[in-house]
């Protein structure tokens, strides 16, 4: 029996000079055996109302999303935009109604079956399912957010035309049961009108009661985004969420100093499991990548010049590529152990044993942590609070401690701005008056 995927998305072709048609391009690929087949569906995508194809400015067309813009041009053009963006979206529910309905039924599937008449046909048949003035769970900001979350493991979903990484599915997922959970407390399912001031208060408190500060901005930045997606899909105006604010605070998060650094380095950990992880997390601290950027590294993204050598590497969020000098000496004989290619290993096992390794260095020095609505003070051992993430916070800390100019240590670490380089700086009130002094003296 033929095995068939299916992969809708959306394409513009040129009419004329200043206008673009809108297609839909439905490829799917049938597997027999050890062979396969690639074939393509093709139709226009035509106005459910009036029944007659899009045909939009090139302005208006979203190459990299593969939508309309919905605030350009004029009202009449954003109006357009709005109606192909939602019907484009019915084509999507639509092929995935019709796909899950064979397979529920375990019927043998033909690629005939999409044809642009059926799919049409399906459409009409979810059309037809009114609104009550209490919405229903379809026609939710919950139900689109699971919608949303499913295209964006697919694929099918992207920003800015780029897939959604797997931790940022994760917590758009997280962030999706809250909202459930605070559906199921008040028995109402909420429309994407209702997303208003109202919400956002009522929300808030409940958020408060399980959450910090900054975990509840991090929600609302979601919700943001959703609503802002739904929009752009045509199905619904509101653009009150707009004004909602988004309060965060500054983290006490940690940084391993020179000392710290070398009594994790000298640890006897000969014939442990967590060698391999402390020399992961090590030349994390000296190369300041990303976890999921460290974690790649191969002998081919190192290179020489002039007798130095450099690594090299085109990250996730940059690229162009960033280029890493060797600033501490202990990096190159990390690398040299594993022939410059990193054992592969999970960020999860990473983040953990990390914390077992500072423990066994003794970075145990006291940090106290506020949490919570009440800004609750809870004291930890340093090595508590070590995670994959330290890494980066610590190269960067390190590197502007050894008065590396500001820009320059951007240019090692790929941030982009400035205000978010800072967040990632953790010295302490002395030692900021300690590098003062030794950098100026007394006048």
């Amino acid at each position: 029996m033929a095995n068939t995927t299916y992969e809708p998305r959306f394409a513009a072709l040129s009419e004329g000079k200043d206008y673009v048609r809108i297609y839909a391009v439905i490829n799917y690929t049938v597997h027999r055996g050890k062979t396969s087949e690639k074939k393509v569906i093709r139709f226009a995508v035509k106005n459910l109302i009036t029944g007659k194809s899009y045909k939009i400015k090139k302005s208006l067309w979203n190459k990299k999303d593969n939508r309309c813009y919905v605030n350009r041009g004029t009202q009449e053009d954003k109006q357009v935009c709005i109606e192909a963006n939602r019907d484009m979206l019915s084509i999507v529910k639509a092929v995935s109604n019709i796909v899950n309905d064979y397979k529920s039924r375990k019927v043998t599937f033909s690629p005939s079956v999409l044809t642009a008449e059926k799919i049409y046909d399906e459409i009409c048949k979810l059309d037809e399912i009114t609104v009550s003035e209490e919405p229903t769970e379809a026609h939710s900001i919950t139900n689109y957010w699971g919608t949303f979350i499913e295209g964006a493991k697919k694929g099918v979903v992207r920003h800015k035309g780029k897939k959604y990484e797997e931790g940022t599915i994760k917590g758009y997922q997280k962030c999706l049961n809250s909202l459930l959970e605070y559906q199921k407390q008040e028995h109402h399912v909420f429309s994407f009108d209702e997303i208003d001031m109202d919400f956002y208060t009522s929300y808030t408190l409940h958020l408060e009661e399980r959450l910090i500060t900054n975990s509840i901005a991090e929600h609302w930045k979601k919700i943001k985004h959703i609503m802002t997606a739904a929009r752009y899909d045509g199905l619904h105006t509101n653009i009150h969420y707009e004004n909602f604010p988004i309060v965060e605070e500054e983290v006490d998060n940690i940084y391993l100093t020179e000392d710290e650094l070398k009594a994790i380095a000298e640890l006897d950990l000969t014939g442990s499991r967590l060698d391999k992880y402390r020399d992961i997390f090590l030349i994390g601290c000296y190369v300041g990548l990303r976890v999921s950027d460290l974690l790649r590294i191969r002998k081919e993204h190192f290179y020489t010049v002039d007798g130095k050598e450099i690594l090299r590497i085109r990250t996730k969020k940059c690229p162009t590529g960033v280029h890493i000098p060797f600033l501490w000496q202990d990096l190159k004989f990390r690398l040299d152990k594993y022939d410059y290619s990193l054992p592969k290993v999970t960020e999860q096992h990473l983040r953990s044993e990390a914390k077992e390794i500072g423990r066994l260095a003794g970075i145990n020095s006291p940090v106290i942590i506020e949490t919570g609505k009440h800004k609750r003070s809870k004291p930890y051992e340093k090595w508590e609070l070590i995670s994959s993430h330290t890494c980066r916070r610590t190269a960067c800390t390190n590197m502007f401690k050894m008065r590396i100019p500001v820009k320059q240590i951007m240019m090692i670490s790929g941030h982009k701005k400035e205000s978010t380089f800072y967040k990632y700086i953790k010295i302490s009130a002395e030692e900021n008056a300690i590098m003062l002094s030794e950098q100026f003296g007394a006048l």
